[in-house]
């Protein structure tokens, strides 16, 4: 009879233990079915926006109307400006340069020598112009340049005075110079000969 009860005992507590781990398992299931809400937020990406380099012509025509020269100018991602230079439509490119932001390069209204024989172009910089000058077939000069500066021969000149502007022709192979003093005060004249590069002074603003 004893052992009897005591089976009876075990058995009560089996079932109890058994009820307790069946209602833990039942309250874990309910815990994974209704799971606490997290709020994510996915990351949109910013549209990137690929750059398209834009492009602007300029030309000007001999006065004859047999020649022309064209300016090519692209404005690149980082806001520089790249330029080609090229005699006649579909012609070879005889320059090109990068130039930074704020600077520019153009064609000035008197490219063009009275006979049509040469075109001098400009290229503004942060702090000065700078002018160059070609042979309007596109050929390199006699002395194998590709152009001439009028601006670096000016400046090897050592004339005392400063560099002001390129006014245009006052023949064939001369353009105009004209300066500033030391104390930027209007400066006498020159001219340059394309021909030779040599700078010819004038005795007074011409």
């Amino acid at each position: 009879m004893k052992f009897k009860k005591l089976l009876g005992v075990d058995a009560i507590v089996f079932m109890f233990f058994g009820a307790v781990v069946g209602l833990l398992a039942i309250q874990m299931q309910n815990q994974q079915g209704s799971p606490s809400t997290i709020e994510t937020h996915a990351s949109v990406p910013t549209p990137t926006v690929a750059f398209i380099p834009t492009n602007n012509t300029i030309s000007q025509i001999s006065s004859d109307g047999t020649k022309k020269i064209i300016l090519k100018t692209t404005q690149n991602s980082d806001a520089s400006q790249s330029y080609e230079l090229s005699t006649n439509d579909n012609g070879p490119v005889i320059f090109s340069k990068t130039l930074p932001a704020g600077e520019s390069m153009s064609i000035p209204f008197n490219t063009w020598s009275p006979d049509n024989t040469y075109f001098f172009i400009k290229e503004q910089t942060a702090d000065s112009s700078v002018f160059i000058v070609f042979r309007a077939n596109g050929e390199a000069f006699a002395d194998g340049e590709a152009y001439h500066s009028l601006t670096d021969a000016f400046a090897q000149r050592a004339t005392g005075n400063i560099f002001d502007d390129a006014t245009g022709w006052a023949d064939d192979g001369l353009i105009i110079i004209n300066t500033k003093t030391q104390d930027n005060l209007q400066g006498p004249s020159y001219w340059f000969s394309v021909a030779n590069k040599a700078i010819i002074p004038l005795s007074t603003k011409f």
